[in-house]
């Protein structure tokens, strides 16, 4: 009969309760080891339970610190959707300044119009740009230097924008000696000296030298209703609606969007129900001093709040030509884990750099950039003329030899090795647009004399001048781009569980033998301090 082994006081040895302890357990190896006839097999046991313990605290400590790490799971649905929002879309002409406006401005200038504040400087634009020199185009019939819509904006104010819903790594010096090294090109040079006086004007000068709206849409319709007729006026019960963006590159830039959300949903595909657009480049207009050696249209296309970063996401479009974009909504959610943060620019640590009364959208692109704005201007006392500031300061000249263009290189490259990095994390929900590019010839060679008899042009100056743009949704179906925590209190202690039970067959279960054993020891230490 097998001896059962008792807790009289007499029997409360460590050894003994170590013993019964190996004897009763349900934990693996430990068990062998105790019911072992031998010493020899009880140490075999004893070994290889160390071994498995020791696992399973490797394993434990990997799963602990990857739970603390706060790692996220990405996963991408695709899910049909009735209607989907219509995003904004942003036309800029490549070319920044009209010749033909900044002529009739210069002319306002010399009345001594209190419009002008900056007559030396609008004089000075008009001889870099060589408006003076006559063009080829600038006998075209297509020219509308008498239209009297053209004239009568000069004497307006701008449309401001409507509240609307181990690698090897080299110095800093080395790097901006090398850099510095290289000869800047003449076309560069020439750019930097015309951006400089342009960005003296203030923005309603800059506005009334740029392309006028009326002048670069010919013909708008959205879902095949004409939207041009109504757009700019004050009727409230019409959908669609522009505002003018000054940029420092492309000049006068208009952002169409849509007012009432609902009217700009769209619940239909192809090009027939989106958004198409007649521009015309005004080629005889573009500067001739090599600041413009492009000829075409600029289009970007976002969010309904979201602001157009024209300069990174912009697509180019060419004249005599028909581009299509055919757009395919993408939402992106992030775990709070990730480290985002929310979509309004309240809670950036740069907001001071971006008008306080501003209903864009936060985004990282835009964030990365006002950061190094804000670095330049606190370190070189200007500001990067390229990037977006609300602070009045002024602009930094980046011609070679200057002063303020080695500083703001040495403070560039800082960030390009990462010695300064800029606290810009990402939103929490964003909508992005995958975009199919195509173009073809338009119009075609037979439809060109009815086109230029529609919008009565010559024909020769539809293939330098015209050009159409469609914006339309592939499909209904919405891509989701999806962040989860990987580990919830749940499914850690689940994981944590699974580890222990695959090493050493340890359960909750028997965690309350270990705690009896503890007890025990307790008990036999005190019994022992009393005697």
């Amino acid at each position: 009969m097998k001896k059962v082994m008792t807790y009289a006081p007499e029997n409360r040895s460590v050894g003994r309760i170590f013993k019964k302890f190996a004897f009763e357990t349900n934990i693996e190896g430990v068990n062998n080891a105790g019911r072992s006839n031998s010493l020899f097999r009880a140490a075999i046991w004893l070994g290889i339970f160390t071994i498995l313990v020791a696992l399973t605290i490797t394993d434990i400590k990997d799963l602990v610190l990857e739970y603390t790490s706060y790692p996220v799971d990405v996963s991408t649905t695709l899910e049909h959707q009735n209607a989907v929002d219509f995003p904004s879309v942003t036309i800029c002409n490549k070319n920044r300044v009209s010749c033909r406006n900044l002529e009739k401005f210069l002319e306002i200038c010399k009345e001594g119009n209190n419009l002008c504040e900056h007559p030396t400087e609008i004089e000075n634009l008009f001889i870099l740009g060589k408006c003076n020199v006559s063009a080829k185009l600038e006998t075209s019939s297509n020219t509308t230097s008498n239209n009297p819509t053209t004239s009568s904006i000069l004497l307006e104010t701008i449309r401001k924008p409507k509240t609307k819903p181990s690698i090897k790594t080299e110095s800093v010096t080395n790097i901006k000696e090398n850099l510095q090294s290289v000869q800047q090109s003449e076309t560069f040079a020439s750019e930097q000296q015309f951006l400089m006086m342009y960005l003296m004007l203030t923005e309603e000068e800059k506005f009334k030298i740029g392309h006028y709206f009326e002048d670069l849409v010919k013909s708008c319709t959205f879902r095949g209703v004409d939207c041009l007729s109504h757009m700019g006026s004050d009727d409230q019960n019409f959908f669609l609606d522009y505002h003018v963006i000054v940029t420092p590159t492309h000049g006068n830039c208009y952002t169409l969007y849509s007012e009432d959300e609902s009217a700009g949903k769209s619940s239909l595909t192809g090009s027939t129900y989106g958004l198409s657009l007649v521009l015309n480049i005004e080629q005889s207009d573009y500067l001739r001093g090599g600041q413009t050696l492009a000829a075409g249209a600029r289009v970007t296309i976002q969010d309904r709040y979201g602001y157009p970063l024209i300069d990174e996401y912009g697509i180019d479009v060419a004249p005599n030509a028909l581009t299509s974009i055919s757009l395919q909504v993408v939402n992106i959610t992030r775990h709070s884990y990730s480290g985002c943060t929310s979509n309004n620019w309240t809670d950036s640590t740069y907001k001071d750099q971006i008008e306080t009364d501003t209903d864009f959208f936060y985004s990282v692109t835009a964030c990365q950039k006002l950061c190094i704005q804000e670095n330049i201007q606190q370190i070189c006392n200007c500001s990067h003329p390229l990037f977006e500031s609300a602070q009045d300061m002024r602009p930094c000249n980046l011609s070679k030899g200057a002063e303020d263009a080695e500083c703001v290189l040495e403070e560039i490259i800082m960030y390009d090795i990462g010695e300064k990095k800029c606290k810009c994390d990402p939103p929490c929900k964003e909508i992005d647009f995958e975009k199919l590019v195509s173009s073809t010839v338009w119009p075609g060679m037979m439809a060109t004399m009815a086109f230029s008899e529609l919008y009565g042009v010559n024909p020769e100056d539809v293939k330098e001048d015209y050009l159409k743009i469609d914006i339309y949704f592939m499909s209904l179906n919405v891509k989701s781009i999806t962040e989860t925590a990987r580990y919830t209190v749940v499914s850690f202690i689940s994981t944590l569980g699974g580890s222990l039970g695959v090493w050493v067959g340890f359960s909750v279960c028997m965690m309350f033998e270990v705690i009896e054993l503890v007890i025990d020891l307790c008990i036999n230490l005190v019994v022992k301090a009393k005697n």
